[in-house]
């Protein structure tokens, strides 16, 4: 059975494994802060739309006890290892030394049969990942390149994490076959999940014992109906009655 995104979304507060790392949350949060602050010092403008996209999806996740993080957790988590990836990539190649290429273009010169010719000068030049020398943006941008992909993979280790226990509570709640929850208790009550399979349950039936579990785990009045069963005992016929 195909199960609605409505029916397995995990609504309310996340698992107590995932509010326990509620101040990691808020490490990274503000850890993409001050990225995205060197990032606009640096006129790093693809960097720093990424990270205060990430920020923001970071803000919603954890506003109003981290309740919408089982909606954008997977998402999120996705997004941080993408970008983690592709921001270890330059880092590997630049630790050992930051590579920049400038082109000059020296004085063109007319040669005799009317020819003109140009010449441009490509000077590579490697220097330290930090160096005083070379300035404060230049030392702010090799930290905004350290600092990048560690906030990535910080994030999506929290995401996955926060994913895997939400989808391990849906797990536990939910049944093996239908994706019902087991049974649903209301105060006193209890509400158990409907026999599907037996012949005498329509599809008219499974629609409203759904729209009880829910509603509460309760149909109409308050008290939970019992699920319909096949009577086994012994048949009798009424002896006829006179008007």
């Amino acid at each position: 059975m195909l199960l609605s995104p409505e029916m397995m979304m995990h609504n309310g507060p996340p698992p107590s494994g995932v509010l326990d790392q509620r101040w990691i949350w808020r490490l990274l949060l503000a850890t993409f802060g001050l990225l995205f602050t060197l990032q606009v010092v640096t006129a790093d403008a693809a960097g720093a739309l990424l990270t205060a996209l990430l920020l923001g999806f970071g803000c919603i996740m954890v506003y109003d006890g981290m309740r919408e993080m089982a909606k954008y957790a997977l998402v999120y988590a996705m997004l941080c290892s993408l970008n983690c990836f592709f921001e270890l990539l330059p880092l590997v190649t630049d630790l050992d030394g930051r590579v920049t290429r400038s082109t000059h273009l020296a004085e063109p010169i007319m040669r005799e049969n009317g020819v003109r010719e140009t010449t441009y000068t490509l000077t590579t030049k490697v220097t330290p990942f930090f160096e005083d020398s070379l300035g404060l943006v230049y030392n702010l941008t090799s930290l905004g390149m350290l600092l990048s992909p560690l906030c990535m993979a910080v994030g999506a280790y929290l995401a996955f994490s926060a994913h895997s226990e939400t989808q391990q509570l849906i797990a536990s709640a939910y049944g093996d076959d239908w994706g019902m929850p087991r049974s649903v208790t209301t105060g006193s009550s209890e509400f158990h999940t409907p026999d599907f399979h037996s012949p005498y349950h329509s599809p008219n039936q499974s629609h409203r014992d759904i729209e009880a579990l829910r509603s509460g785990g309760h149909r109409g009045g308050g008290v939970p109906s019992p699920s319909p069963f096949r009577f086994t005992g012994q048949s009798y016929k009424l002896p006829a009655t006179e008007d």
